[in-house]
């Protein structure tokens, strides 16, 4: 009874090693200040530290929105993989949901898993934030009242009759 005791307690010590070693997947997130949790889903592991990194299943991430306004999200693409996608995805999450999303081109295990900025859906993503303008306002002119002429705005018909 002592050996398999033994054998069960070094098997019990040893798998939480071996998923120790898995690296977590790097999701770069630019999140604006937005209260949005992002995570990684079908997750890259390592059978042994010579294999590298070997993804299972389909690269996603889960987008959760806790704030009550939508936020659009932007897949960041590298210039080699834009060639397979026709534009960086861009998607909305509603108030209080989550989405998930698969992630645009491959994995590489030197690189992020993936590169996600988000904003209030009112404002536009993949470009960056208005700056207010140097210049000084330009106010346009109060229209003239309707039964108003001024000498600019005279008809034709007007003029035939003050000769």
């Amino acid at each position: 009874m002592t050996k398999p005791f033994l054998i069960a307690c070094g098997v019990a010590f040893c798998v939480p090693m071996a998923f120790a070693q898995t690296p977590k997947p790097e999701v770069i997130t630019h999140l604006n200040g937005l209260d949005v949790e992002v995570s990684a889903m079908g997750v890259p592991t390592s059978t042994s530290a010579e294999a590298g990194v070997e993804l299972v299943g389909i690269r996603a991430v889960r987008v959760m929105n806790k704030s009550g306004d939508s936020v659009t999200c932007e897949f960041h693409v590298p210039d080699e993989a834009r060639a397979d996608t026709s534009a960086p995805p861009v998607f909305t999450v509603t108030s209080n949901s989550q989405r998930v999303e698969r992630v645009p081109g491959d994995y590489s295990p030197d690189k992020p898993f993936a590169e996600l900025t988000c904003r209030a859906a009112n404002q536009s993503v993949g470009k960056p934030i208005a700056v207010p303008s140097s210049e000084p306002d330009a106010t346009p002119e109060a229209p003239a009242a309707p039964g108003t002429e001024d000498g600019a705005m005279r008809s034709r018909e007007g003029s035939s009759r003050d000769r």
